[in-house]
């Protein structure tokens, strides 16, 4: 069987021979022959071409249909990726916390019944600028964590940059991108000021123990519960959202749970 741009139907016969490559369209349109080329076929079988057109290539109206489609499939599965990401890293930031909460109960407990939260510098830089020597909360549950840094950092860690205002139309940006970079971690510590007790007249400040932080926010926290004393949390608002939003910061508490309210 031959193979070609045609084909050749020979009357009479059993089957359908293809003529060779080569023959042009208007050889396809002469009289019925005997021999094409120099390939000579039997005689009595009658030769006739049967052309099969290329097939039709995409126009550009519809090349430009397909390419708004795809635009329009992305557009609509962006989003839903983009909140499948923040979620995890969310989750990855609660999970952190969490962590961070199960070492401070360690802290608590190496002390025996009347261990105290520690007073620790919430912000290292300023700690260091004023000369205070104090740790801070990565350096103190270091040995209670395996010497993990990367408990410490939220994967949503983000300083932004100061927006405009009227007394300073154009602010400065920040000389770190986030929050670990620049203090060594992403977490404040009990930024509530329920944890440590501090005399302002002496400029003194003693850890708590777990019983005298519920004696101490009794009044503020309906039965002075640990579970909705802040422990640590973000530092800044809007890691996860819109500042104030729903989940836009990870807390975790005195008791050691995490959540994003």
């Amino acid at each position: 069987m031959f193979h070609g741009a045609g084909s050749i139907n020979l009357a009479g016969g059993p089957e359908t021979f293809q003529p060779p490559r080569g023959i042009n369209r208007e050889r396809n349109r002469g009289p019925a022959r005997n021999s094409v080329d120099g390939l000579q076929f039997p005689r009595g079988l009658v030769v006739s071409y049967e052309y099969r057109p290329n097939r039709r290539a995409f126009t550009l109206i519809e090349l430009l249909v397909v390419i708004g489609i795809i635009g329009m499939l992305v557009g609509l599965l962006l989003p839903a990726v983009q909140y499948t990401r923040a979620t995890a890293r969310r989750a990855q930031c609660l999970s952190h916390l969490h962590q961070i909460g199960i070492a401070m109960e360690m802290y608590l407990d190496a002390q025996g019944q009347s261990g105290k939260f520690p007073d620790l510098c919430k912000m290292p830089t300023w700690c260091k600028a004023l000369g205070n020597e104090r740790k801070d909360l990565r350096l103190c549950l270091a040995p209670f964590i395996e010497e993990s840094d990367t408990v410490f950092r939220c994967p949503s860690d983000i300083i932004l940059a100061e927006k405009p205002t009227e007394t300073n139309p154009y602010p400065e940006e920040p000389e770190f991108d986030s929050y670990y970079r620049r203090e060594g971690l992403s977490y404040e510590y009990d930024p509530t000021t329920e944890l440590v007790y501090h005399d302002r007249s002496l400029d003194y400040y003693r850890g708590l123990t777990r019983q005298q932080v519920m004696e101490e926010t009794s009044d503020e926290i309906e039965g002075g519960k640990l579970s909705l004393v802040f422990l640590a949390c973000d530092f800044g608002k809007s890691f996860h959202g819109p500042e104030g939003s729903s989940g836009s910061r990870c807390i975790v508490f005195a008791d050691g749970h995490a959540e994003a309210p």
